[in-house]
């Protein structure tokens, strides 16, 4: 249970700030955050570490070996993985003004902007890009009741520490379970 614990806590800290695929529903700018981030990246809404209680579930899900192999994927995704072009981010903000001007009756060209956006920033985004983003007033990363473009922007990248932190997971947890397996044997052979 301690284990679990300090596994729960320690994917929120590692992979709380990536994005699922719930969040692209978010009302406004702060859909845009997520909205960048390509599919390959994205975790899926019930097995991420945006908090305890559903970091509590995913552990679980890993400890079955359910998708493992696929949430260390995605989990270990990280900006070097995608190139970046000169001038990446005038060109990505570009874009993405063109998105928030555009008429939401205009589905086909809305889209076509947020495309550029990604093609420009492919992936994820580091911490930094987000904040040139946000300070650009086209990314809103404030929680509900905050004042808007005041909160500070997450990356939506994972963390490489995730090659390590799933694998050990999946061990401390088989280990036991092995425990409980052989405690019962003992106790039903007595």
């Amino acid at each position: 249970l301690h284990s679990s614990f300090f596994f729960g806590v320690l994917g929120v800290v590692l992979l709380g700030s990536m994005c699922t695929q719930g969040d692209r529903q978010l009302p406004g700018l702060r859909a845009s955050r997520c909205l960048l981030v390509s599919d390959e990246v994205m975790l899926e809404e019930y097995s991420s570490f945006k908090n305890l209680e559903i970091a509590f579930l995913t552990l679980i899900r890993l400890t079955t070996g359910d998708g493992w192999a696929g949430v260390m994927n995605h989990a270990s995704s990280v900006s070097t993985d995608f190139p970046r072009q000169p001038n990446y981010l005038s060109q990505t903000t570009e874009a993405l003004r063109l998105w928030n001007a555009s008429s939401t009756s205009n589905w086909h060209l809305k889209t076509m902007y947020l495309e550029e956006a990604r093609g420009w920033l492919p992936g994820c985004a580091t911490r930094e890009e987000m904040e040139y983003v946000r300070l650009e007033r086209l990314v809103d990363c404030s929680a509900e009741g905050d004042p808007p473009f005041e909160t500070a922007c997450d990356g939506t990248c994972g963390s490489i520490l995730s090659l390590l932190y799933i694998p050990i997971w999946i061990f401390v947890a088989q280990c036991a379970i092995v425990n409980l397996v052989v405690a019962v044997l003992i106790v039903k052979m007595r």
